[in-house]
């Protein structure tokens, strides 16, 4: 019985203790994972960190401009602007000029003028349209309240008349 009884004992601690093992080991390898991987982590941050410095340092470095780039810098930021301004100047006077042909050319002065009027009619037309709508929407809506009005009255003047005849029936008795 003694016997039995031990070596039952001992089989319940030796597989408790490997069970236990066996959850070290899981730990263990989590943690050499988690610590693998923030190496990792810090690795790249380190890579992200380098090539970040080295990119504000191009930047500083572009910054510091000699006498003969400046200058090269200010005539094309003077060209662009020259030819900005020549090509603003070259639509206003196309435009300008559009603009004097039209009103020489009588035909389409007159054609401009009927395109013009037919615009403000269909809008004209269409603003009454609405403003139709919305009177006939305003209307709706005053009959509504209108007919609401009416049925509370009535739903009052048969309130009072039922509570008349209920304090007659009380004075009765």
């Amino acid at each position: 019985d003694y016997a039995v009884g031990a070596y039952a004992d001992w089989e319940v601690r030796t597989d408790a203790k490997l069970k236990q093992r066996a959850v070290a080991q899981r730990y263990e390898s989590i943690r050499a994972q988690d610590k693998a991987a923030l190496i990792e982590r810090r690795r790249r941050l380190a890579q992200m960190l380098l090539a970040e410095e080295a990119a504000f340092q191009q930047q500083i470095d572009a910054l510091d401009e000699g006498p003969d780039e400046r200058r090269a810098r200010m005539e094309s930021r003077a060209r662009e602007l020259r030819d900005k301004r020549e090509a603003e100047r070259k639509a206003f006077v196309d435009q300008q000029l559009e603009r004097q042909w039209r009103l020489g050319c009588d035909a389409l002065r007159n054609a401009d003028s009927v395109n013009v009027s037919k615009a403000c009619d269909e809008a004209r037309g269409y603003q009454l349209e609405e403003k139709l709508q919305l009177l006939a929407l305003e209307q709706q809506e005053a009959s509504i309240f209108a007919e609401q009005w009416l049925n509370d009255g009535r739903a009052k003047a048969k309130r009072e008349l039922d509570e008349e005849a209920h304090r007659k029936a009380m004075d009765e008795e």
